[in-house]
């Protein structure tokens, strides 16, 4: 997923936690206007505030989860930037790396052929060897 797809997901778990505590307030309202009384209105209110209950548990869970899901989106973001500028700075420093360590010609274009694909978690691995740091640095 991307960073905004995660963004989304957050988006529709916040919209419905808000939905449910609506719900949730809304019935509780509700049974609090009845009037009668009796052992089956004492049942009826026990059940209902065990559901009640339960609905609150479940609110709050799926509000952590949306903020949780927002936070990740935010480190995936970091991530992707770090992993494009350890790309793009290992790239301009990689032939220079391979020719300090004698691999020049056809051996030094085979091993720029066989860097990995953008946003390969290799790239922060690469930029440690090649550069001594990565953007990554805590990340991966």
């Amino acid at each position: 997923m991307t960073p905004d797809e995660i963004r989304r997901l957050a988006g529709d778990l916040a919209w419905s936690a808000d939905r449910l505590r609506g719900v949730t307030a809304a019935v509780e309202k509700q049974s609090e206007q009845t009037t009668w009384n009796g052992g089956a209105r004492r049942r009826f209110d026990a059940e209902l505030g065990t559901h009640l209950a339960s609905a609150r548990r479940l609110n709050k869970s799926v509000s952590a989860c949306a903020a949780e899901l927002k936070r990740a989106a935010g480190r995936l973001d970091h991530v992707l930037q770090g992993l494009r500028a350890d790309e793009r700075d290992v790239r301009s420093a990689y032939e220079g790396y391979l020719k300090g360590r004698g691999v020049t010609g056809s051996n030094a274009l085979y091993a720029i052929r066989r860097l990995p694909p953008s946003l390969d978690p290799q790239w922060a691995q690469l930029a440690h060897t090649v550069l001594g740091r990565s953007h990554t640095q805590g990340y991966l």
